[in-house]
């Protein structure tokens, strides 16, 4: 950030996100404050670094105790990279479709915001027979520097992505499921869906492929010798393994 302030001090300008959040700041009808730029870009840095580290973690698990997913993906790169000392490169990584079928999986079984997906109501609605105010009693609602918080809904994606009436045996580790079902598009929802998803799906989705695809191609894993294996995830706002598993 201080970088990007002294460019800016210097005439400069770069084309990335921290400088639309800061020409946002001076924009004249709806200007962010510093406390909100503060807000966005403590997100943007931990949004962007475990949920692809965790993701990756659970892949990785998947794939030691799945031994034909495993063989079947080291198959498709050896196919798309011949030679140990050709590097995958994104652009060929993202038309692999078992490589995009086994992190698509990966996400649906191990949601990385699972917790699910948060929205403001505008109106007071009616929910299953429940009542859901738009606003709650004053006294309850926190107020940050002028910024009222009112009333919000959450949609379980983590409960969608293992719903049994949506998802053959959705508990079992199936990348086939990508390559042959189709799959609903509200069903699948690892970066939200619409106009307000993920800002950084399409950075994140490279970061995984690249991770994966080198990994996969130059090196071969497994589970160190007499482990018990065992993921049960760690109540946290991200994912993670609570035990995680150690290989070699």
């Amino acid at each position: 950030m201080n970088d990007t302030i002294q460019r800016r001090k210097n005439g400069e300008r770069c084309n990335d996100l921290l400088q639309k959040i800061l020409d946002a700041e001076e924009d004249p009808e709806d200007p962010l404050d510093d406390f909100v730029v503060f807000l966005h870009m403590g997100l943007f840095l931990q949004a962007g670094s475990e949920t692809v580290s965790n993701t990756l973690s659970f892949c990785f698990i998947e794939l030691m105790q799945n031994s034909l997913v495993y063989a079947k993906l080291v198959d498709e790169l050896r196919d798309a990279f011949p030679s140990r000392d050709h590097m995958p490169d994104h652009e060929t990584l993202r038309r692999i479709p078992y490589l995009n079928a086994v992190l698509n999986e990966t996400m649906r079984m191990y949601l990385q915001a699972g917790q699910g997906i948060r929205r403001i109501i505008d109106k007071d609605v009616v929910l299953g027979g429940y009542l859901i105010p738009k606003e709650r009693d004053l006294k309850q609602n926190l107020i940050v520097k002028g910024y009222f918080f009112q009333t919000k809904i959450i949609a379980s994606t983590s409960q969608v992505a293992r719903d049994p009436t949506v998802w053959s045996e959705p508990e079992k580790f199936k990348s086939e499921r990508f390559l042959e079902e189709d799959v609903p598009i509200d069903a699948f929802m690892p970066f939200s869906s619409g106009s307000r998803n993920c800002i950084g799906k399409n950075y994140a989705y490279m970061e995984m492929r690249l991770a994966l695809g080198i990994l996969v191609h130059r090196f071969h894993f497994e589970f160190v010798l007499e482990q018990e294996v065992r993921i049960s995830r760690m109540a946290s706002t991200w994912s993670k393994s609570h035990r995680g598993a150690l290989c070699k």
